[in-house]
């Protein structure tokens, strides 16, 4: 609500002029009347006026007309006063309402403004929690591949090895009595390597799936012997190798 200034209508002009042609029409009503009956009073009254009662006569208009005067003066400033007054107390209700709704608006400008940070810095938050979680699942997922290669590959070196030595067992018992019970351990045992060999392959990478391939053509009976060492080693160099690397 805007409150407007309260001035003085035309309309209270006029009736102010009124008023003063109203007093002025007393006073000279006022004084008519004493100047008739001063004049009367000098015809009645046989060797002329009395001058004390003249004197005193115009004094009365005189005191009659500037009471009339002074009062209508008296009036207008009274007047004046009370319309500075209420306008004096327009402007500062005016003002105290402007102040009043600046401060409002201050005061809803402010909360708009910390709700919209508050906003933003939860969805900040909330993206960088949702970063962390699936860095947290990504880093988990890569561990439990890496766990799953490094099961791969221990087994697969397990029944490699398992293989190897009943080969070697084999090999010195041939022409003996434990000869064909040697073979048949060694051909179990060879028999085991496929499927570990298979899982390595899934798991990969490729650089580990051909040396394991290598190393298993080296487990059989006519292979040299010394062609096993070689392609063992090459198969640990590889499998260290892709299990350190980002996958």
């Amino acid at each position: 609500m805007d409150f407007q200034v309260m001035r003085i209508p035309l309309i209270d002009r006029f009736s102010g002029l009124y008023q003063f042609a109203l007093f002025l029409g007393h006073w000279i009503i006022v004084s008519h009347s004493l100047l008739r009956v001063t004049h009367d009073t000098v015809r009645k009254e046989e060797g002329g006026v009395d001058g004390e009662v003249l004197t005193a006569l115009i004094a009365a208009a005189a005191a009659v007309s500037g009471g009339a005067v002074t009062g209508w003066f008296t009036l207008a400033a009274a007047k004046r006063q009370a319309h500075a007054a209420v306008n004096a107390a327009q402007r500062q209700a005016d003002a105290a309402w402007a102040s009043g709704r600046r401060q409002a608006d201050a005061a809803w400008e402010a909360g708009r403004q910390q709700a919209s940070a508050a906003w933003e810095a939860g969805q900040v938050q909330a993206a960088a929690q949702l970063d962390v979680a699936r860095q947290t699942l990504r880093e988990q997922a890569l561990a439990a591949q890496r766990n799953a290669r490094r099961t791969a590959y221990v087994t697969f070196l397990g029944r490699i090895d398992a293989a190897h030595k009943a080969r070697k067992d084999w090999q010195k018992a041939v022409g003996t009595a434990d000869g064909p019970s040697r073979r048949t351990d060694y051909e179990t045992a060879l028999f085991a390597v496929p499927e570990a060999l298979y899982i390595v392959r899934l798991e990969g990478p490729e650089s580990v799936t051909t040396a394991a391939d290598a190393l298993e053509v080296t487990l059989q009976p006519a292979a040299p012997d010394n062609a096993f060492s070689t392609a063992h080693a090459a198969f640990l160099t590889t499998a260290r190798a892709a299990l350190a690397a980002p996958l």
